[in-house]
């Protein structure tokens, strides 16, 4: 609201007003999914539940450290990824001491509350405090959204690494002439039922996760171009923390989404590692339909975009594209 009112009364530029449309769709990068949340936060709930119990089914495989590592890894990144983004918040606060801009009234934002007097002698500290508050508040959802996203990735990328490894225990069952051909079809079917799981936790994770990643990936488009501007004047500026962090964002979710397919790409070669020919007709025909199961890539998309760094090169050259339109 506070950036709209900027924009509607204070952008004297094209430089200033580009910056404040940058930080209503910044914001309502970070309101749109909170309101889904909100309104459907039952379903969210179940798929928290679902990644909460994911290593149920394979603690009598005794493959529950795959999970272990898998989840300390997790939050060693999150851990990293909530120092960054609050050093970033930190020096967007702390630029205008450095590079004060008296065009926004020697503040980090592009924003000032509606219908307060700005010749106020508490202008400047009643909206510093507002805006070190709106930006700390928007860091929370901010991390929250992306860090339950993240470990709903990794809970399907770590489902599938034990479906590996169980994999290459059943090839070991394979190569023992002691194995019996019922005990093979019991592993199988178990290794079938195990991923058929996964596929249906990634299908329930793709619903809600497909229209917010279409959302994010507008307003980022949108937003980094509209920084550039900013940018390309003043190097040394706040908006150049606010271009950083949300295409970092961007960055991070097209990074998981890649490892997601590295992971899957992994299971396909593992199906095809075991010995299958030695397996009956029945399980054989078994591993085809297995195999041409696990073949498509399970991956995560905002409809129109894969959630990969494909992806993300496209926002970013769709971004230096909507720039290079308003500089001419």
């Amino acid at each position: 609201m506070a950036a709209l009112n900027f924009a509607l009364h204070y952008a004297e530029s094209l430089e200033i007003l580009t910056e404040s449309v940058s930080n209503i769709m910044t914001s309502g990068e970070l309101t749109i999914p909170l309101i889904d949340i909100y309104f459907n936060r039952q379903d969210w709930f179940d798929i928290v539940e679902e990644m909460r119990h994911c290593a149920t089914p394979y603690e009598k495989h005794n493959l529950t450290y795959v999970f272990d590592k898998y989840f300390y890894r997790s939050f060693l990144f999150i851990k990293f990824y909530y120092i960054l983004i609050t050093i970033t918040a930190i020096a967007y606060m702390v630029s205008p001491f450095i590079m004060p801009d008296p065009r926004k009234f020697g503040l980090p934002m592009a924003g000032v509350i509606p219908y307060f007097d700005k010749d106020s002698s508490l202008f400047y500290v009643v909206h510093s405090v507002y805006q070190d508050f709106v930006l700390f508040f928007c860091i929370s959802p901010a991390f929250t959204q992306l860090a339950v996203n993240f470990i709903g990735i990794m809970v399907a990328c770590c489902q599938t690494e034990a479906i590996k490894l169980m994999l290459v225990k059943f090839n070991v069952l394979i190569n023992d002439p002691t194995t019996s051909e019922e005990i093979l079809t019991e592993e199988l079917n178990e290794i079938i039922r195990l991923h058929s799981i996964v596929k249906d936790y990634l299908s329930k994770f793709q619903d809600k996760f497909g229209y917010l990643a279409l959302f994010v990936f507008i307003t980022v488009a949108i937003t980094v171009g509209m920084c550039l501007n900013v940018v390309a004047n003043n190097l040394i500026s706040s908006t150049t923390f606010l271009m950083l962090s949300v295409a970092l964002t961007s960055f991070l979710y097209c990074s998981i989404g890649t490892y997601l397919l590295v992971v899957n790409d992994g299971l396909v070669n593992a199906i095809y590692d075991i010995d299958w020919y030695m397996l009956s007709i029945p399980n054989q025909k078994k591993i085809l339909f297995f195999l041409a199961n696990a073949q498509p890539d399970p991956s995560l998309h905002a409809y129109f975009f894969t959630l990969d760094l494909t992806t993300f090169v496209s926002i970013m050259k769709a971004s230096f594209s909507y720039y290079s339109l308003l500089n001419q």
